[in-house]
């Protein structure tokens, strides 16, 4: 995947709620653009991500808002290219993940409880903002090893995703070039193996800032490790929502792209005959809304302002429904060198597609 750097500044504590001229939208994200020439253009973006916010929200029909956030200065094209992401597994045909666990004989979907939410649990840290870095793969493995280890130790510890950023290599280009230019979970567990995975407070994340990996400082001491990884059969629903409700968080990846404005709500806005999955996320439960409606609950790393405080509610489509579609550009984010030309991902924004946990998981 090739990433413009695009400057998604910090997102500050400002409430966006109000944000409705230009010059609030810059002081609340604290904006800053290098010439007059690009503050205009960055104002007319802003004005007509803002009309297509008020658009959305005054439309009943609607079952989620769109709302003013760190990207609504930038073309869906430019966000397309900065989020950074994830990958097909064909490193030159290592395998060392695990299979999923067979599920128990007789198992029913109908078996499992109606609603999960592990935040409730203990096991999830707060909401981060992975900034101006292509970063997502690094914050979606630490986030999900933090959440394995709490479930394994009682003890909730935040995890560095600096130290995979500036340590991990990429040489097979899976999902990018490696740190800020994009990599995957697995990779990420690989390392983790390896090498162990600092803690926040001893490596604190600075690539968000300056769109940098940093250098990789091998002295610093490791808090946490895990004894391998598991990725789930593509596309199988059953095993995602049985690993939710009985093992814990997994990491995911998604077609982000239509998910640039989203403000709250349930999440109905993926596209089948668009399909481009390009970031990584966690996710941290399901359940049913009061209409009915099935939903995945999301966490995202871009702020606890995008979204609902961080998080998104996205429609659960049952496996009857066939919600596939093809993604036709793995190679720009799903994809490592010599890859499949084309993927087949399931459901909403293809969240069943690549599904991957942690085991072992552990302080040291």
């Amino acid at each position: 995947m090739k990433f413009l750097l695009a400057a998604l500044a910090a997102v500050c504590s400002a409430s966006v709620a109000n944000l409705h001229t230009f010059e609030e939208f810059t002081k609340a994200f604290d904006k800053k653009y290098d010439n007059e020439e690009e503050k205009l253009y960055r104002r007319k973006v802003y004005e007509a991500s803002l009309a297509q916010v008020l658009a959305h929200n005054v439309d009943t029909t609607q079952t989620w808002t769109k709302a003013i956030n760190q990207f609504s200065d930038r073309t869906p094209e430019e966000f397309r290219n900065s989020h950074g992401w994830k990958p097909y597994w064909a490193l030159k045909g290592e395998r060392t993940f695990k299979a999923a666990p067979p599920l128990p004989v007789g198992f029913k979907l109908s078996d499992l409880p109606d609603s999960i939410d592990w935040r409730e649990k203990g096991v999830i840290t707060n909401i981060k903002n992975q900034g101006m870095c292509g970063s997502c793969w690094a914050f979606a493995s630490t986030e999900v090893i933090e959440s394995h280890v709490a479930l394994n130790t009682s003890t909730l510890v935040e995890l560095s995703p600096q130290n995979l950023v500036s340590c991990d290599s990429n040489p097979d280009h899976c999902g990018g070039k490696g740190g800020c230019l994009g990599s995957i979970p697995e990779l990420a567990f690989k390392f983790v193996m390896d090498h162990g995975l600092a803690s926040e407070a001893d490596w604190p994340y600075r690539s968000g800032g300056t769109s940098q990996d940093g250098d990789c400082n091998a002295t610093i001491k490791a808090t946490a490790s895990i004894d391998g990884w598991v990725k789930l059969e593509e596309n199988n629903y059953t095993q995602v929502m049985y690993t939710l409700a009985n093992v814990g968080p997994v990491a995911i990846n998604v077609d982000a792209i239509p998910m640039q404005s989203y403000g709250g709500g349930l999440f109905k806005g993926c596209s089948l005959d668009k399909m481009h999955i390009d970031h990584v996320v966690q996710l941290v439960g399901y359940g049913v809304d009061a209409e009915a409606n099935k939903y995945w609950i999301i966490r995202n790393s871009w702020g606890d302002t995008w979204g609902d405080a961080g998080y998104m509610h996205l429609l659960r489509h049952d496996p009857a429904e066939d919600w596939c579609s093809y993604d036709i550009y793995p190679a720009d984010g799903t994809g490592c060198d010599n890859g499949p030309g084309t993927v087949t991902a399931c459901g909403s924004c293809g969240v069943v597609y690549d599904v991957s946990y942690p085991t072992g998981a552990t302080l040291l």
